[in-house]
C-alpha cells in the first residue's frame, strides 16, 4: 500500500501505512502516538492473532527514510537517539522477563529498520486518565482498592528485583475489561527528555515527586518514588483532582488531605496513609510498596482474587 493511499498517514505523519508488515505483523491499525513512540494494532500473521505493536520513534529528530526506515535528520542527535532506543530494548528485554496480570505482556522484541519494535498484548479498554476526564466516574475506597490492588502487587514484585517503573501516573494505568494494567515504563522518553528538553515537560506534575526534578544525582530514586506516584493515582481517584505538583509543595504546602476535600467520605487510614504516600521531603515519606498496602489496610491478595473471580465470572 502506497504512503498516499493510507489512512493513518493522512492525519499522521510518521505512522506505516496500513498493510505495511514489519517481520510477522502486518499494521492495520492505530492505537495511539507519542512523541518518542507509535503503537499499531497489528495481526500476528505466524499465529493468527491481534496484538499491538510498539515501534521506537522519536518524532522531534528522526523521521521516516524510504517508507519505513527510521533515521535521526541531524548528526548531531546520533548518541542521543541510541540512547534511547537502548532503553526502549531494555525496557521490553524486562518486562518479557515478567508475567502478571497487573503488567503488560511482551510476546517479542527486536530491531530493525534504524528502530526496535515490541510486540505485545493488546488491551482493549480506557485508561484511568480518560475514565476520570469524563468527569463522571466516582470511585469510593473498594473500588479504588479493586483496581489498584493488583497494581501495588506487580510493582512490589518489581520492586523486589530492584526495578522501579518512576512514570506511575493514571495514563499509565489501563482497564481492560475491567482488569487493570500497568503500562509501559517510558524509559526511552525519559532519557531522550532528560537530554533533549526541561524536566517539567517530561515529568508528570501531580505524580512526579521532588526527586526527579532534581538531575544532579543528589536525591536518589527508588521505591519511594513509585510510592508517591501511586498515592497521586490513589489520590486523584478519591478528590476526582489531580495533586498539585511537588514544587510547588516546598515551601507552604496547600495540598489538602483526601478526606478534607471529600469530607471525611474515606477512612481515616485511607487518607492518612495517602498523605504519608505522598510526603514531599523522602524522610517522611513512606518507604515501600508493602508499606504503603499495610498502612491502607488492603488485602491485596484478596482484592486480586476477588478480580479474578470477576474475570472468571464474565468468561475471560
Amino acid at each position: 500500500m502506497s504512503n498516499e493511499s493510507s489512512p493513518l498517514l493522512a492525519t499522521h505523519a510518521n505512522c506505516l501505512p496500513i498493510g505495511t508488515v514489519i517481520a510477522d505483523f502486518e499494521i492495520i491499525g492505530l492505537v495511539g502516538e507519542g512523541g518518542f513512540g507509535i503503537v499499531y494494532l497489528a495481526r500476528d500473521t505466524s499465529l493468527d492473532r491481534v496484538v499491538a505493536l510498539k515501534e521506537f520513534m522519536p518524532a522531534a529528530f528522526a523521521g521516516r527514510v524510504d517508507g519505513v526506515r527510521v533515521a535521526v535528520r541531524a548528526a548531531h542527535h546520533q548518541a542521543t537517539y541510541e540512547a534511547g532506543l537502548r532503553s526502549f530494548i531494555n525496557e521490553a528485554r524486562l518486562l518479557a522477563k515478567f508475567s502478571h496480570p497487573g503488567l503488560v505482556e511482551v510476546f517479542r522484541f527486536w530491531e530493525g529498520n534504524g528502530t526496535a519494535y515490541m510486540a505485545m498484548r493488546y488491551y482493549k479498554g480506557e485508561t484511568l486518565r480518560q475514565k476520570l476526564s469524563r468527569g463522571d466516574a466516582f470511585f469510593d475506597e473498594e473500588a479504588i482498592a479493586q483496581i489498584m490492588a493488583p497494581i501495588f502487587d506487580a510493582l512490589e514484585m518489581l520492586h523486589r528485583e530492584q526495578i522501579f517503573h518512576r512514570d506511575i501516573a493514571p495514563d499509565n494505568i489501563i482497564l481492560s475489561d475491567g482488569r487493570p494494567v500497568l503500562l509501559d515504563f517510558g524509559s526511552a522518553r525519559r532519557i531522550i527528555g532528560d537530554s533533549t528538553q526541561a524536566l517539567t515537560t517530561v515529568l508528570k506534575p501531580g505524580y512526579a515527586p521532588i526527586e526527579q526534578y532534581v538531575d544532579d544525582g543528589t536525591m536518589k530514586q527508588g521505591a519511594w518514588t513509585d510510592v508517591y506516584a501511586l498515592g497521586g493515582v490513589l489520590y486523584h481517584l478519591a478528590t476526582g483532582k489531580a495533586p498539585i505538583q511537588a514544587v510547588s509543595r516546598l515551601l507552604s504546602d496547600p495540598l489538602q488531605t483526601v478526606n478534607q476535600v471529600t469530607n471525611d467520605r474515606f477512612s481515616t487510614a485511607f487518607s492518612d496513609a495517602v498523605a504519608k504516600a505522598m510526603a514531599v521531603r523522602l524522610e517522611y515519606r513512606l518507604q515501600s510498596i508493602k508499606e504503603f498496602g499495610e498502612m491502607l489496610g488492603w488485602n491485596r491478595v484478596q482484592a486480586t482474587r476477588v478480580l479474578r473471580s470477576e474475570e472468571r465470572r464474565v468468561g475471560k
